[in-house]
């Protein structure tokens, strides 16, 4: 959850390929790994931050994995008792 935690407060990521990152779909998420160097994600995140429209596409992503969605989703469940 930080990951969406640190898009939605409009900030691109630079990070290392793992299986659980390369799952998540976010345009300001650049993966280093697999012939990408470090070096590159982190110069492809900064060029990503400043790019508005790609801010606002990995925010509005990140904006359906709210923490106040995900409570509203379980009670949701809870309540149904299935």
């Amino acid at each position: 959850m930080k990951l969406y935690e640190y898009v939605a407060a409009g900030l691109s990521i630079a990070a290392t390929s793992t299986v659980e990152l390369r799952r998540h779909s976010l345009a300001t998420l650049c993966l280093s790994g697999k012939g990408t160097p470090f070096a590159t994600a982190v110069s492809q995140a900064f060029d990503c931050a400043r790019d508005l429209s790609l801010l606002n596409a990995a925010r509005a992503a990140a904006s359906n994995e709210d923490w106040a969605i995900k409570a509203d989703t379980l009670l949701e469940l809870v309540g149904r008792g299935d």
